[in-house]
């Protein structure tokens, strides 16, 4: 299995593949809840202790149609974008798995910050950072694999602290619907809350064992009173602010198969999307009302395995295909599939972020970004 979800509007997700693709996809796309320098130059040491390649930012072109044109975020490219969160149209941040992020502001995209002291250059995939989700544009939490966070204030990056002891499974997962509350899930199916100061001690989501996997791929936080976590044996448990419910399962119509990790995000407590894929030709997306999951809604006339989904209030909600395309749900129903990302014959999509039916952004594994606008 393997993670990502961006999460929450504003994160992303992953999948059950080779370990090179799973690092690359992360979470929680689903998991929730950013293009451009390419040139290098000197290094300098911001506060914190994080290091920032100093170069010249690169602005998105514009383009006819709803989406960009590809844009160079990373020039590093070992294995691209892997996570990104947006909070508006003039503000998101990218990662990538060797522990680097960039900011997007106004148009125009940083130069990579390396965040993650803990992720060695060997990069292998339990050590990765895998997931980012933004409150704010003076709040972000990043996350990974070993279950360090590090922590954005508008200018710079916290040094990384762990939160869980129980490390390595190469799955984490954070979403924060606001700045005074995240929630962040792992491979070991514990979890662990922030509060606007503190982290919580860790602790176990299904304390008997009896439903969940072992592992927790993706989280998505519409309140802080209302989460959804799925894990890898395509079941959902929901977070009520204090304790977690009874593992439900994600109706997608397999009984002979189990499903590749699922997404999910929540626009709000009684709209959530999850998608997921049982082989790579044969995808599903359903929906949570609030107390169930409905039946698995058709996918494209050519699916592709999801790489991630992402909700905005509204609802409003998108979701990736490996193949470079997305379809959307408005409201009402589901809209043809749309190619977004022309380079995935060398790159494939990884994460997408919307911050509104208006903004959403896509990062690829080619170290690249797009944006889509009306």
């Amino acid at each position: 299995m393997k993670p990502s979800l961006e999460s929450s509007g504003r994160v992303l997700s992953a999948r059950r593949i080779s370990p090179s693709l799973f690092a690359v996809a992360l979470a929680g796309l689903l998991m929730a809840a950013c293009g451009s320098s390419s040139t290098t130059g000197s290094t300098s040491t911001t506060a914190g202790g994080s290091t920032s390649r100093s170069t010249a930012s690169t602005a998105a072109p514009a383009k006819s149609g709803a989406w960009s044109a590809p844009v160079k975020v990373d020039p590093l490219v070992k294995q691209g974008l892997s996570a990104v969160s947006c909070v508006s149209d003039t503000f998101c941040v990218a990662i990538d798995p060797t522990g680097n992020a960039f900011v997007y502001t106004a148009g125009t995209w940083s130069s990579g910050t390396n965040i993650d002291s803990a992720v060695s250059a060997t990069n292998a995939l339990q050590d990765q950072l895998l997931s980012v989700s933004c409150a704010s544009s003076t709040f972000c939490v990043a996350g990974d694999a070993k279950y360090n966070v590090v922590i954005y204030n508008g200018t710079s990056w916290s040094q990384p602290q762990s939160v869980d002891s129980n490390t390595g499974s190469g799955f984490f997962s954070v979403s924060c619907p606001t700045t005074s509350f995240c929630l962040a899930v792992n491979g070991a199916s514990d979890s662990t809350t922030y509060n606007g100061s503190t982290w919580s001690p860790a602790q176990a989501v299904d304390p008997n064992g009896s439903v969940l996997s072992s592992e927790l791929t993706g989280v998505s936080c519409a309140t802080a009173s209302f989460c959804v976590a799925v894990d890898g044996a395509d079941h959902s448990i929901t977070y009520n602010g204090s304790s977690w419910a009874q593992p439900q399962s994600l109706r997608t119509g397999s009984s002979s198969q189990q499903p590749v990790v699922p997404y999910v995000s929540c626009a709000s407590a009684t709209f959530c999307v999850g998608a997921g894929s049982i082989s790579s030709t044969s995808e599903y997306l359903t929906t949570y009302d609030g107390s169930s999951w409905s039946g698995p809604l058709p996918a494209d006339s050519s699916p592709n395995e999801y790489n991630a989904v992402t909700c905005a209030p509204g609802p409003f909600c998108m979701v990736l295909e490996a193949a470079g395309k997305t379809t959307s749900y408005a409201g009402s129903s589901w809209s043809h599939a749309q190619l977004v990302d022309p380079s995935t014959v060398i790159a494939q999509p990884t994460a997408i972020s919307c911050a509104s039916a208006s903004f959403c952004m896509a990062v690829d594994n080619g170290g690249n970004a797009l944006t889509s606008k009306p």
